[in-house]
């Protein structure tokens, strides 16, 4: 049963423990040194050491519905509160941003409404700029979404935005677009 190298016998947890338990099955899996951090044996699966355990657990587990939707629900409720696809890449990012954060705190970063409305400093634009959600990107597309967004009168602030990204749809976008 070796196939290039791999052993079949590997001490490790298949990805379908994680994908039949979130589906809500009931499953019999074999020990696996690294499955405890990941299930509690007995409670969100039911563990064997050796096949011939296997005849015997069936029938108990065929013959008690009730404990086996329980450890079903329970399996189902420790995948999808904490071994999610979202739960891994949170772990991934967090590891390569502790590792890297000062080579990412370094990269350039886009700036937002904030950033210009403070370099604007007392202008229509810097007051404008003041009054929309600071963390949203500097970006015509961006500034007009919000903008529209926005209930009353125009500012003459806003008029001159709109007129520019009107301006850019109508001729400078079909240039851009040409261009590449």
């Amino acid at each position: 049963m070796w196939v290039d190298g791999v052993d079949p016998r590997g001490d490790f947890v298949n990805p379908r423990t994680f994908e039949l338990a979130a589906a809500g099955a009931f499953q019999l899996v074999d020990r696996r040194a690294l499955l405890p951090p990941l299930f509690t044996a007995g409670s969100e699966v039911v563990t064997f050491a050796e096949a011939r355990e296997l005849p015997e657990l069936v029938r108990w587990w065929v013959a008690h519905p009730e404990e086996r939707a329980r450890v079903a629900a329970a399996g189902r409720a420790r995948v999808l509160g904490a071994h999610t696809y979202r739960h891994r890449m949170e772990t991934l990012l967090e590891t390569v941003c502790a590792r890297d954060v000062e080579r990412l705190q370094a990269r350039p970063r886009t700036e937002t409404v904030a950033d210009v409305a403070r370099a604007e400093g007392d202008t229509s634009l810097g007051r404008l700029l003041a009054e929309l959600p600071p963390h949203l990107p500097f970006t015509l597309d961006e500034v007009i979404g919000a903008i529209l967004r926005r209930e009353g009168d125009l500012t003459d602030a806003e008029s001159t935005l709109l007129f520019l990204q009107q301006f850019d749809d109508m001729f400078v976008r079909e240039q851009r677009e040409r261009a590449s």
